[in-house]
């Protein structure tokens, strides 16, 4: 599983502090102790970083909270990676520099820098996360802005940014924030900028310091187990076939070249099953689902792979001791 330094959820937690959000309420609701953030060398789980921008987004009501926060982030929020960033000689290499060391505190995005003829495009994805959380996505967005806005003084404006999550009912915050065109039901999210900013030198480039810095960083790389493991491969083609009904063993190891022997095989020596990993991602994603109310119950089960809705009633008491109708019916009246 993909872990997301503390370091990143401690400036999280502080930025909603200043929302009033209660960055310590957050991490209990969510299944952490607030005395995680004084460990600096700790990490969670993708899954746990996922269901703190959910509790966050509960709490504020705020359907642009994401973009709020990030007025009270700064480059420490970002740790080693912030101060790489900022040190860097010029946009260009600042990008470079946050997709090597982007592991550093989220092992479970994948950057990338493409260019185009005049346009540059940055993008965010995280591939075993198949449910987009708009307020993260603003979040990261946003902060890319921002944070190149603050280390190289120009008030650039994008051409286009790109969300995975749907169209909000209301734009102004995105609109005052990117001050550009919106793309929203994208594959990825994504920034597209002109090319020739890429060189626009940072206000505080330091080439010696930033040389210092990238050595701890890759220091720091060596210490960390694989990006992807065979589980999380897995995980990501599950995901992926999901909503087509394709769930079997069979469909994943075609997708993943191999025969369905040597699938069981590595993710038993990684100490799970094909079942274990299938039963997860349903259990994550139910509850996810079930908190859209808009969403009908045979719905939620067509999209997690259930042939019929009483097999994911059976699945889901088995999880949480709940039928879907129960736990909805808590959703709706806490």
């Amino acid at each position: 599983m993909n872990r997301v330094s503390i370091k990143l959820i401690r400036g999280i937690l502080e930025a909603a502090d200043q929302l009033n959000l209660d960055g310590d309420a957050i991490l209990v609701t969510t299944g952490l102790e607030p005395s995680i953030l004084s460990d600096i060398d700790a990490y969670i789980t993708q899954d746990q970083y996922r269901n703190i921008w959910q509790e966050i987004t509960q709490r504020s009501g705020q359907s642009d909270v994401g973009l709020q926060l990030v007025d009270f982030a700064d480059v420490g929020t970002f740790d080693l990676l912030g101060y790489i960033i900022q040190s860097s000689p010029n946009l260009g290499e600042a990008i470079t520099c946050s997709i090597r060391y982007r592991r550093l505190m989220n092992e479970g995005i994948e950057l990338k820098l493409e260019t185009q003829g005049s346009i540059a495009q940055i993008t965010y994805n995280i591939p075993t996360d198949p449910v987009p959380i708009s307020a993260y996505s603003q979040w990261a967005l946003a902060n890319l802005l921002q944070r190149t806005r603050d280390t190289t003084g120009v008030n650039w404006t994008p051409i286009t940014v790109g969300f995975r999550h749907s169209l909000p009912k209301n734009l102004t915050a995105y609109q005052q924030k990117f001050r550009c065109p919106l793309e929203f039901n994208q594959p990825v999210d994504f920034i597209q900028m002109d090319r020739e900013l890429l060189d626009m030198p940072m206000l505080q480039a330091q080439p010696g310091l930033c040389a210092v810095l990238k050595r701890y960083g890759e220091d720091l790389l060596k210490r960390f187990p694989p990006a992807t493991t065979f589980p999380d491969k897995v995980r990501a083609v599950i995901i992926e076939e999901l909503h087509k009904g394709n769930v079997g063993s069979e469909r994943v190891s075609t997708r993943l070249g191999i025969v369905p022997r040597t699938l069981q095989r590595q993710l038993r020596e990684a100490g799970t099953s094909y079942r274990e990993v299938l039963d997860e991602i349903r259990r994550e994603l139910s509850v996810y689902y079930l908190r859209n109310l808009d969403m009908a119950i045979c719905e939620v089960a067509f999209l997690l792979g259930f042939s019929e809705t009483s097999s994911f009633d059976r699945a889901f008491k088995r999880w949480y001791n709940l039928s879907p109708g129960e736990f909805r019916h808590l959703q709706s009246s806490g």
